[in-house]
């Protein structure tokens, strides 16, 4: 994975249980679409994740995009670090969820509906 990795720009990150239904769309059209949703310019942002449905506040963590970035490589890290959500169920969304809200990565990060 280290000699693949930097290849590419985005890493899609997916729980064990997604399931794509949609394989008739790219992923750059997905790109383009956010990016006329969320009106910003996607080369600001580094995290972007799902919404439940548009009108949702709620984020899904367990699909993720994320930037092939330094920026990504120390959230992955700060994630790792909140160990204090591991023991419990659904820990590594907790641990996403609460590390997304810290205001040091707020301005990174952004949510999109998946459809």
């Amino acid at each position: 994975s280290a000699k693949v990795l930097p290849k590419y720009d985005w890493i899609l990150w997916t729980d064990m249980d997604a399931v794509i239904v949609n394989d008739t769309k790219r992923a750059m059209d997905l790109f383009k679409q956010w990016e006329q949703n969320l009106k910003t310019n996607l080369t600001a942002i580094n995290l972007i994740l799902t919404r439940q449905s548009d009108n949702s506040r709620d984020v899904d963590p367990g699909v993720m995009l994320i930037r092939n970035s330094d920026w990504s490589h120390d959230f992955i890290q700060a994630v790792q670090k909140r160990a204090e959500f591991y023991d419990r169920d659904n820990g590594v969304q907790r641990a996403i969820s609460t590390v997304m809200n810290e205001s040091n990565w707020q301005q990174k990060v952004s949510c999109a509906s998946l459809t």
